[in-house]
This record gives C-alpha cells, sequence and structure tokens, in this order.
C-alpha cells in the first residue's frame, strides 16, 4: 500500500527555509535533503505558494516563508498539498452482495469523519514554530524521546571528564550540500 508523504515533505522544506533563510536553496539542494526528485520539490513548492505559505520567484533559488513560523499550522501545510483529501480511507471496492462488505465500510465512514475532524483540529494547534523547537531539541543522530537516556548511557560508559553532544543545538553549521 502507497501512503503519502506529501505533508512531512512540506513540513522540511518549509522547516529548511526557515533554518536557512540567507541560503540559496534550489530544488535540487532540497530534493537532496528529502532524497527525491527536483520536479517534485518544485511541485511541492508551487502546491505550498499557492497555500499561502512560501513565497518564491521563480528562477531565484531564496524562497522565504510568507508568514512567520508561528502563522503556518501543519493543517495549513497539510491543505496546501493535499487539500481536502481525509486522512483515512473506505475501501470501495468491497463485495457490494455481501452484507458485511456494505455495512462495515459505512460503519467505518462514521468513525473516520470523526478521526479527521480531531486529527484537524489537532494539526490546527500545531505550528511550524512548534515543529522548529522540537527540531532544536533534537540532538543530531537520535530521536528525541531518547536523547536524554542515551546521552547518560554515554556519560556513564566513557566518564565525566569528556564532553559530549548535549541534548539540545541549534540548525549547526551549512549542510553539506550548500558546500558543493
Amino acid at each position: 500500500m502507497k501512503y503519502s508523504t506529501r505533508l512531512s515533505d512540506a513540513v522540511h522544506i518549509l522547516a529548511f527555509i526557515a533554518l536557512y533563510p540567507n541560503c540559496d536553496l534550489t530544488s535540487n539542494k532540497l530534493a537532496e535533503s528529502i532524497q527525491t526528485n527536483p520536479a517534485y520539490v518544485r511541485q511541492l513548492m508551487s502546491a505550498l505558494r499557492k497555500g499561502g505559505l512560501l513565497v518564491s520567484v521563480k528562477g531565484h533559488p531564496r524562497p522565504a516563508l510568507a508568514r512567520e513560523p508561528e502563522k503556518i499550522t501543519l493543517l495549513d501545510a497539510y491543505r496546501a498539498v493535499e487539500g481536502n483529501k481525509p486522512l483515512l480511507h473506505q475501501d470501495i471496492h468491497t463485495n457490494p452482495a455481501c452484507g458485511v462488505g456494505v455495512n462495515i465500510q459505512l460503519v467505518l465512514r462514521d468513525f473516520y469523519l470523526d478521526i479527521q475532524k480531531a486529527a484537524e483540529q489537532r494539526m490546527q494547534g500545531i505550528t511550524l514554530k512548534d515543529v522548529l523547537e522540537q527540531y532544536h531539541m533534537t540532538p543530531i543522530g537520535y530521536p528525541c524521546p531518547f536523547a536524554k537516556r542515551m546521552r547518560e548511557l554515554v556519560q556513564k560508559e566513557i566518564g565525566d571528564g569528556v564532553r559530549i553532544l548535549d541534548y539540545t543545538h541549534d540548525a549547526g553549521p551549512e549542510p553539506e550540500i550548500f558546500q558543493k
């Protein structure tokens, strides 16, 4: 089953632009970060522009956020790249002659609508600023929930006399893709 990563990739682009506002960000460079092709990045950036989240000029590799990060929500990004597509989908190919096949889809529809409303409400409360703040709390190379524990384990193994990576960081030096 194929699932969409358009929202994740769109937020990746928005975060990258927020973290490196003074860098040339071509679709090639962004595609390298996302590990995809530049045409897909341009497609997402076009949708983000149309959604009022991004400002860019064709031929100039300096896209910018159209709003402050605290004014861009996950729901804004979702709507920009996915439109009104639901998060969950019913199987419309069940056997119409089967009572279970028909009725289970009707039951699921109501639950899926409830889930959609709850998800959209939650997404409306999460901003790009929240995402960036969480990003800054994540150590490079370690998933955030385990960062502090990982640091404690490493510190125990190597002792207190050695300085190790703290579990907070800023955007850091320019990524390698800018050095090409």
